[in-house]
């Protein structure tokens, strides 16, 4: 179980602790929620343009980011980013659910 530890295998996200996280629906979250979740403080997955790599933000981390990229921001399948960001990147969120936690998930994209 070793290999899954911050790492996504199709909607199933693993914590460096080893906790199993499901994908929850809506599938991609609005601009708005995305804001919402960001204010309220908690840590913040980011998986990486591979999809594969987590990387866990602090909530200043992510307060930080959110204020940088809110612009670059699209919901797939939905509403297009208006522009890429200074790395030519976009980013979509979701939620990740284990037992009775929510956390917000952010995917980078090329």
């Amino acid at each position: 179980m070793d290999e899954l530890r911050d790492v996504v295998r199709g909607d199933e996200l693993w914590s460096g602790d080893g906790r199993r996280w499901e994908r929850g629906r809506p599938r991609w979250l609005d601009a708005r929620a995305v804001s919402r979740w960001v204010r309220r403080g908690d840590v913040v997955a980011c998986l990486g343009p591979d999809g594969d790599a987590v990387t866990w933000w602090s909530a200043d981390e992510a307060a930080a980011w959110w204020s940088a990229v809110s612009g670059a921001f699209q919901v797939p399948g939905g509403s297009a980013a208006t522009a890429a960001d200074a790395a030519g990147r976009t980013y979509g969120a979701c939620l990740w659910r284990s037992r009775d936690q929510r956390r917000l998930g952010v995917q980078v994209f090329c």
